[in-house]
């Protein structure tokens, strides 16, 4: 990130300056991790896959009991983020950073939150990217297994939030063995996921990608790639478990997230990947997006 480019921040609507205070120390996100983050790729000030965001975070929303403001739509937010962008100058490839969170309570702010203390507050951060349309990497990444903590099943482990503990730990981890990413297990041993990215897999023509029952993130970029494979002459299946075994009879092997696109991996451990479909893909995928 170039210093000084992110001179303004959006808050609720209003722009005010990065470098100026604008949250309390009891804000809920930063107390409880009491909100949620959608990750936007955008290009020439406009976001990419915008309506995906937006439907997956209202959704999250409701299962969080927060209130949906009526001009969360695809017009306003959208507006918002092409005038950030054009504030702060950035014409090329951004990613941008919406996270809603709970408001507080003004009788008792440190309560946790209760059905009648939905309504929130939002922020948008705008950060350059070095391409502006979504390019494969050169050099396929390696990975290996995260297994010191099996994340957990359950209907939080579906909703993108700032409350990122267990994913912190994965990357620290991906940090210490020095790898590019690492791959999730659950409780059952089953792949769930990246530190970063969902997972997709392919074995003699036949694309897999974890359940999201698994208790991976249903992802706004897999979602996307899900609708596309077909179109690469590929079937797509995503309704059995995977285990470490289809890691190491895959063709290849891919990561996906919105802001980074598609990421192939090289290596897992002595195994060795190809990545001809991952290149097929990020040229159809840009297609789409831009």
């Amino acid at each position: 990130m170039e210093s000084g480019t992110i001179k303004y921040i959006c808050l609720n609507g209003d722009f005010v300056k990065a470098n100026e205070p604008v949250l309390f120390i009891d804000n809920r996100s930063f107390r409880y991790g009491d909100a949620l983050l959608e990750n936007i790729h955008a290009c020439g000030t406009e976001a990419q896959f915008l309506d995906i965001h937006l439907t997956r975070l209202k959704q999250s929303m409701q299962w969080l009991k927060m209130e949906v403001p009526a001009f969360f739509t695809w017009t306003a937010i959208s507006g918002l983020i092409t005038k950030l962008l054009n504030k702060n100058r950035i014409f090329g490839g951004a990613c941008i950073q919406l996270t809603v969170f709970r408001n507080i309570a003004a009788d008792c702010p440190h309560d946790l939150p209760s059905p009648e203390k939905s309504a929130v507050s939002f922020a948008l951060v705008s950060v350059p990217l070095a391409s502006d349309h979504y390019f494969l990497n050169p050099r396929g990444y390696t990975i290996d297994l995260y297994a010191e903590m099996p994340k957990p099943v359950q209907p939080l482990s579906f909703i993108k939030s700032t409350s990122a503990l267990f994913y912190a730990m994965a990357d620290l981890y991906r940090d210490e063995k020095k790898l590019d990413d690492c791959i999730l297990i659950n409780e059952k041993g089953h792949l769930v996921e990246s530190a970063h990215s969902n997972l997709f897999l392919l074995r003699d023509e036949t694309v897999y990608s974890p359940a999201t029952e698994e208790g991976c993130i249903p992802g706004v970029m897999r979602k996307m790639l899900m609708s596309l494979i077909p179109s690469a002459g590929k079937k797509i299946i995503s309704d059995v478990p995977l285990v470490v075994s289809d890691l190491l009879s895959a063709d290849e092997v891919f990561l996906t997230n919105a802001v980074e696109g598609i990421r192939w991996v090289g290596a897992f451990r002595e195994k060795r990947y190809y990545r001809e479909l991952s290149q097929q893909l990020v040229h159809i995928l840009n297609r789409i997006a831009f």
